[in-house]
């Protein structure tokens, strides 16, 4: 592979990624159970379905629905894998998702997809990833009240949450916003019951420069203060973290590189008496 140059500018690009590795891994095989279940007799609603997601680059991205589609079919998903045995033997039964990633790329055939509740029929992978695909059209066709996939934006059912300092609802601060708790850029929502909030993710984005620290960049989700009614409440958090910029982080504080036009305030300490 190509070396790639990691500089400041290369690190800034970095903190907005929201490709997602588990999306490319498991989306694969959901599109290939689809083709290999229908053929050229597939239902309108699964043939729009997967061209949605043939078109897609697993960018978990808040204006496209592939994204919707991909998240809400991978809970499904492992919640059917797992779900029968955890309910049958009253035992709480949550892998994490890189073990169902390895039972779909590896072991098709798992007893983990087989339906303990259906005796008589013993189902692999692409049964259950069909059955929730089926069930992820039904729920997102009812959440958006369309049956047409490509309506379903992400930004839409996966939202964010900057929550106030002191936690009052109305002073927080809500937005759209995309991709998982797998991200570079993370944003963990729990999708179970529809719209879901992520209050989790980065705290803090700073790249420092080594060669010239006032070349060092940062940025906070929310202001320097914590009053609603502050013109410094929401503006790193409106002006650049969601649009994914960071703003100069100044080490040195004198007249040749810190701009005076940015200074509101000033503290004079004085000699007493």
């Amino acid at each position: 592979k190509d070396a790639i140059e990691i500089d400041v500018d290369f690190m800034k690009e970095m903190f907005s990624d929201q490709n997602s590795s588990a999306a490319q891994a498991f989306t694969p095989y959901l599109i290939d159970a689809i083709e290999n279940e229908y053929g050229s007799e597939i239902p309108t609603i699964i043939d729009n379905v997967l061209e949605v997601l043939k078109a897609w680059g697993y960018v978990m991205d808040e204006n496209l629905a592939a994204p919707t589609i991909y998240r809400k079919w991978r809970e499904y998903y492992h919640s059917t894998t797992f779900g029968d045995e955890s309910e049958k033997y009253g035992a709480s039964i949550n892998p994490y998702l890189n073990i169902l990633e390895h039972l779909t790329i590896e072991n098709s055939s798992s007893h983990w997809f087989d339906d303990v509740n259906t005796i008589s029929v013993i189902e692999e992978r692409d049964d259950i990833i069909l059955r929730a695909l089926n069930e992820t059209i039904d729920f997102l066709a009812d959440f958006y009240n369309s049956e047409d996939p490509s309506t379903w934006k992400y930004g839409d059912i996966h939202k964010l949450r900057f929550e106030h300092i002191i936690g009052l609802d109305p002073l927080s601060v809500y937005a759209e916003g995309g991709g998982t708790g797998y991200t570079v850029n993370p944003a963990g929502v729990n999708m179970r019951t529809g719209l879901g909030y992520s209050s989790s993710g980065a705290s803090e984005r700073m790249v420092v420069d080594f060669n010239d620290l006032n070349n060092s960049w940062s940025v906070i989700p929310s202001g320097q203060r914590g009053l609603s009614n502050s013109k410094h409440y929401s503006d790193q958090l409106e002006d650049l973290f969601l649009q994914g910029k960071l703003h100069v982080q100044y080490f040195t504080n004198t007249a040749a590189n810190f701009p005076t036009s940015s200074i509101e305030s000033r503290i004079y300490f004085t000699g007493g008496a």
